[in-house]
């Protein structure tokens, strides 16, 4: 053997090697590693381990003694978890998900011409910062009802957030005390919807309506908690999504086009890239009771990492898995969004806002060029894949103009502001 077969799992790798895959998944596809976790690389395989709550908890790690106004919800055991769960849909599922269309579609048509702007005074403009990496935070800001001039913390506080989560055990600290300066942003917004009795349609309002009718109702400290969990996961996920489907349109002119003039066939770029870029590589989870899982025996206490991006390429569900194809029937039975009744529950929010990004941005752009010589930067948090930049040189599209363009994201700012 030639390669390490752990090697596409080690946490400073930030690419696949799919030869390394493929031969876990056809000769181990629930192995043991040397530090005694489990790694589970199949499909179906992922399925059960997501499925079967009850022998795998459905927890993100060990939050043992931990207060659970401080775990955030993919820590969250049963019954704890589909309660708060609950509150989570409040916010960001179908009901909520669809009213930020407008919103988004004029957001996007601003950045859009921000970008053209700075293409026009430099040469290039890096979509990856000027367009997509503010959407996933604008929008959860959007839904939790923040002042339009709050919203760009939001990407700043996910950001900053997400990279203290990932030093050393902080994994198991309250969020509220890892940044303090975003809790008590959320804190004096909680006590703004409790004095008018969280009556508003906004996500704070809706997940305290959803606390107060529970047996055992949330905290406004377990509620800040999913509010900051919403946040990170939301916005990490998401821009990961963004930055896969945008470098293969711009690396690849003729798909460019072709996807351009037919529509249609965005439902399925987005599914054929979760499937094959999956923006979150692998998720833990715990066997606290032992359990049998394929061949293996799994004693209680196990660690199992649950490779959703190895699930993804797995050649027994999905023919030529490494091959990218629009019109693939099946992309939809991906597993980036997990599976069964922990499955990600932002999953149709970070779905609509792919897809109006990529229509918005079609509607304006008649061609993307990637500047030449720019290579795949990956994003540097080893369970997430998606590049961190993209810079490109834009064309507008001829049928809206230059200048009825710009008339439109004047138009946009002193609506959203």
């Amino acid at each position: 053997m030639t390669f390490d077969p752990w090697l596409p799992f080690r946490p400073e790798r930030a690419e696949t090697d799919l030869q390394s895959i493929h031969l876990l998944q056809s000769e181990c596809p629930v192995k043991q590693r040397e530090d005694g976790a489990w790694l589970v690389t199949s499909a179906d395989g992922v399925r059960q381990v997501l499925g079967r709550i009850e022998d795998f908890g459905g927890t993100f790690g060990d939050y043992s003694g931990v207060n659970p106004d401080d775990v955030i919800l993919p820590g969250l055991g049963e019954p704890l978890h589909t309660m708060i769960r609950r509150g989570v849909n409040a916010s960001v599922a179908y009901q909520r998900s669809v009213t930020v269309k407008p919103y988004l579609r004029d957001l996007v048509t601003q950045l859009v011409g921000e970008a053209l702007a700075e293409c026009e005074a430099k040469g290039s403009s890096d979509i990856y910062q000027t367009v997509l990496l503010p959407v996933p935070a604008s929008v959860i800001a959007h839904l939790l009802g923040v002042p339009m001039e709050d919203r760009w913390l939001f990407t700043k506080w996910g950001d900053e957030l997400c990279e203290i989560q990932l030093e050393g055990d902080n994994f198991r600290k309250p969020v509220g005390e890892l940044h303090p300066e975003f809790a008590a942003y959320l804190d004096r917004h909680i006590e703004m919807r409790k004095a008018d009795g969280g009556q508003g349609e906004d996500s704070i309002s809706r997940m305290m309506r959803v606390a107060v009718q529970e047996d055992q109702p949330m905290s406004d400290r377990m509620i800040r908690t999913q509010l900051m969990n919403l946040l990170v996961a939301g916005n990490e996920t998401t821009r990961n999504l963004l930055g896969s489907l945008f470098y293969r349109l711009v690396s690849d002119q003729e798909f460019h086009a072709e996807i351009r003039a037919d529509r249609s066939l965005i439902p399925n770029f987005i599914e054929e890239t979760l499937r094959l870029e999956s923006p979150v590589r692998f998720v833990v989870r715990r066997c606290p009771q032992g359990a049998h899982l394929g061949d293996a025996e799994l004693g209680p206490d196990s660690t199992v990492l649950v490779s959703l991006e190895a699930a993804n390429h797995d050649p027994g569900v999905w023919g030529d898995p490494d091959d990218f194809d629009v019109r693939r029937t099946d992309a939809k039975e991906h597993l980036a969004f997990g599976a069964g009744r922990h499955i990600c529950p932002g999953a149709f929010l970070a779905r609509i806002e792919a897809e109006l990004v990529l229509e918005t941005y079609l509607d304006l752009i008649e061609t993307t060029k990637l500047v030449e010589g720019v290579d795949y930067v990956p994003n540097p948090v080893y369970w997430a894949r998606g590049p961190i930049t993209l810079p490109v040189v834009l064309q507008a599209a001829t049928t809206a103009g230059s200048d009825g363009s710009s008339n439109a994201r004047e138009a946009t700012k002193e609506e959203m502001q």
